[in-house]
């Protein structure tokens, strides 16, 4: 085969990091709107586009339309299907010389023209079949069909190690923190008639001799060897079109290999010293080691040159957050980044206010009167602490949690009305904790919560033997409720000359009498 030299030009390796590993937990790492299962990406695309425009959409970010090889992957597609709406599936005729010659016995395969050895048919699929589906309304079973210009939602699956680049598509192939890409395999022209088809709708008459591929292995490696992320265009002036007929596209597999690790806790205390482990693994280099060290909170070291293979650097975040750590190292052969993310968080202080807010609440110290059967608002305060979650229990059963960025600035529990209700009537005592990440024991608080009924059939009369004045100089009132006890009562006494306001407590809702002694002359 022909070797392409590789320059600044129109043609580039397609892939749009849909898919890359986090090194760190060793699972595959997907964008925002793609699901990941068993090395691969998979997006589910609410448009409804014909067979060849949802394959070109695959194309556009380095997919193709889903294949499903075994159970497993059914099982998890069905997790993330509408079963009420059609999915269009990565079938096609089978066309191992490269053309769509149906003039024997049909059969269909996936777009690589890989057999389909696992399958889930609604019903046999005919000979004439050129696509097929996940028909609505069947539990997920398989469609074939000949019409595949009716348009369906599909399914683009992002493979990880493996892209295709249509032409004059642009794309990058990417690795995650710390690791550097290795080109395993790279070839430009055409191995299967399925890919890159959007531009005709019919495949023209073809012999297999004039179309072919070129293996680019060398070029590709020599532009992408030691890069985390690559751009890597071809100089298509330099080689005759492998596949006239139909065109050509470039298709590139790649693994991504270990080359630094960034290791440091994920979690800590502004009052910690933070070891920020720096681990170069490309053992055979030449040149020097040079690297910079950046930790995201303006501290930085440029340059910042490791006497070993592993070294360490001690820091102190100075301020509570989530910074992004960054080291990259360089030498005559590398050039390798690696980021990791830590959470510095302030110690939780000692409470500094407790009290009710809202309506139908009153506060007295650590002791809080609310209506029972409505919602009752508990507004905590700290010394200290970011990122805390407050907890109230009852009994040691958990009735209310909230979570907060800054636990100086007041805030507000709310125990809604099932946890209201979940507590007697009367005073209950209440545990109210806080805690965060880097507090060893969480820091608690007790508060009264009386749950009263309303106010209700309050009665009050003066006490007198037969409705006779009486001639005592000592006032006696009888006071009843209906509802609402415990209760705080308030008379307010009016004479000749002066005026006396007393309160007394009314523990129950039975019959009370309340003596005042020379209360006022002239009552």
């Amino acid at each position: 085969m022909d070797k392409v030299i590789l320059t600044t030009c129109a043609f580039m390796v397609f892939f749009l990091c849909s898919v890359c590993y986090a090194k760190e937990e060793d699972v595959l790492s997907c964008s925002e709107h793609q699901k990941a299962f068993d090395g691969a990406c998979y997006e589910f695309v609410g448009l409804q586009f014909s067979f060849l425009r949802a394959q070109a959409w695959c194309e556009r970010a380095g997919g193709h339309l889903v294949f499903i090889l075994n159970d497993e992957t059914q099982q998890f597609l069905q997790t993330h299907l509408e079963p009420d709406k059609d999915w269009w599936l990565g079938l096609a005729p089978a066309a191992p010389n490269l053309t769509l010659d149906r003039s024997g016995e049909g059969s269909l395969a996936w777009l690589d023209n890989s057999d389909v050895s696992y399958s889930n048919w609604v019903d046999t699929p005919e000979t004439h079949a050129t696509c097929g589906h996940i028909q609505r309304h069947t539990g997920f079973q398989w469609k074939a069909t000949e019409n595949c210009t009716q348009e369906m939602n599909f399914v683009c699956q992002f493979d990880f190690g493996r892209t295709v680049a249509c032409e004059g598509q642009n794309a990058t192939l990417q690795c995650g923190s710390g690791q550097v890409l290795e080109i395993e395999d790279a070839f430009y022209g055409r191995k299967t008639v399925h890919y890159c088809r959007s531009h005709f709708t019919a495949v023209p008459t073809f012999s297999q001799e004039e179309c072919s591929w070129i293996n680019v292995l060398e070029s590709v490696t020599a532009h992408c060897r030691g890069l985390q992320a690559c751009q890597a265009p071809l100089d298509l002036s330099s080689l005759t079109e492998p596949c006239p007929a139909l065109g050509s596209y470039l298709s590139v597999e790649y693994r991504c290999k270990d080359g630094l690790h960034l290791l440091m806790t994920k979690l800590a205390s502004v009052v910690d010293n933070v070891t920020i482990t720096v681990k170069w693994l490309l053992h055979s280099f030449h040149g020097n080691l040079t690297c910079t060290v950046d930790a995201g909170d303006g501290f930085i070291i440029d340059p910042y040159n490791p006497e070993e293979m592993e070294s360490t650097i001690i820091h102190r975040f100075r301020q509570p957050g989530v910074f992004m750590v960054g080291v990259e190292c360089t030498t005559s052969d590398w050039h390798v980044t690696a980021q990791k993310t830590i959470t510095i968080q302030e110690p939780v202080g000692e409470f500094r206010a407790v009290q009710c807010y809202g309506s139908n609440a009153t506060t007295d110290g650590t002791k809080c009167n609310a209506l029972y059967g409505g919602p009752v608002q508990i507004q905590l305060g700290l010394e200290t602490g970011t990122s805390v979650a407050y907890t109230v229990h009852h009994n040691g059963r958990q009735i209310a949690n909230s979570n907060v960025s800054s636990g100086v600035t007041p805030h507000n529990v709310t125990l809604d009305v099932t946890a209201v209700q979940s507590l007697q009537r009367g005073c209950n005592n209440l545990t109210i904790a806080a805690s965060n990440g880097v507090t060893p024991h969480p820091v608690s608080t007790y508060l009264l919560l009386c749950l009263l009924d309303p106010i209700a059939g309050l009665q009050a009369s003066v006490t007198a033997e037969e409705d006779a004045c009486p001639d005592s100089p000592d006032l006696t009132i009888g006071v009843s409720l209906e509802q609402g006890a415990p209760v705080e009562l308030r008379f307010d006494l009016t004479g000749l000359r002066d005026a006396l306001t007393e309160t007394r407590d009314m523990l129950n809702n039975s019959l009370h009498t309340y003596t005042f002694s020379h209360p006022l002359e002239g009552l």
